[in-house]
């Protein structure tokens, strides 16, 4: 519940609520903050959950839910310097919260250069609009779809959480897709935290370590066969 004082806004909660229940609306809370409204996030009722619109708007309430859910501080502390996808599962059972929201903290209260964010397989919406369109006339120049859809996949980025050591430099821009070659696609085929030495496709043009796993919470949209995947990346180079 918010409760307005003199001083500003604080917070109250039953303590004696289940604590999903509690985590649920601190998520909830966030949203007030982003009204339908002129002076709120942009495209409140958008319709397409997968578009860059609709991405800035859950970016900013998961930014929310996290300084709630896992203070600066706090969080830090509870690292003891383990910013690591393989410390994710135990941070994320202390602070209550989601084991994808827990990868992004990781990233936002790493001390030094670091780079978290979810990955999705997919083309970008002109490339789907033009590979629907050739197989709708497919049965009249069969060989037009067959060239026109060669270029597959690949996995894109879909959100992208920086640290604050970080410039705009080290940002992942919507749509930029991940090569072939990197450990991004091997994640998506096995289990548990793969790692390599990687330069993100961002303009930084820094290597550093880039783990991914696949991520244990899958969109409906999620491709049956290129589940999404989660990444961190760090300017350590320790394999």
């Amino acid at each position: 519940m918010l409760v307005s004082t003199t001083s500003g806004r604080i917070i109250l909660y039953n303590p004696k609520r289940p604590r999903g229940r509690v985590v649920f609306s601190i998520g909830q809370i966030t949203h007030t903050f982003f009204p339908n409204s002129v002076t709120g996030a942009r495209f409140r009722n958008i319709c397409e959950s997968s578009s860059k619109e609709a991405n800035e708007l859950e970016r900013l309430c998961d930014l929310g839910a996290s300084e709630l859910l896992m203070p600066f501080d706090q969080f830090r502390a509870a690292a003891t310097g383990n910013y690591s996808l393989s410390n994710a599962e135990s941070l994320a059972a202390r602070f209550g919260s989601s084991f994808e929201a827990t990868v992004y903290r990781l990233a936002t209260a790493h001390p030094a250069l670091a780079v978290a964010g979810l990955l999705q397989y997919r083309q970008r919406k002109e490339e789907e609009r033009q590979a629907q369109k050739l197989e709708r006339q497919s049965f009249l120049f069969p060989g037009v779809i067959k060239s026109g859809i060669s270029d597959p996949p690949k996995y894109r980025r879909q959100s992208c959480y920086l640290s604050e050591q970080c410039s705009d430099d080290f940002t992942v821009r919507w749509n930029k897709s991940f090569d072939p070659s990197s450990v991004i696609y091997r994640a998506a085929t096995s289990a548990g935290v793969q790692a390599s030495i990687e330069v993100l496709p961002n303009e930084a043009g820094l290597s550093g370590r880039l783990e991914a796993i696949r991520a244990p919470f899958q969109r409906e949209n999620a491709h049956p066969e290129h589940p999404d995947v989660l990444f961190l990346w760090t300017a350590d180079n320790d394999v």
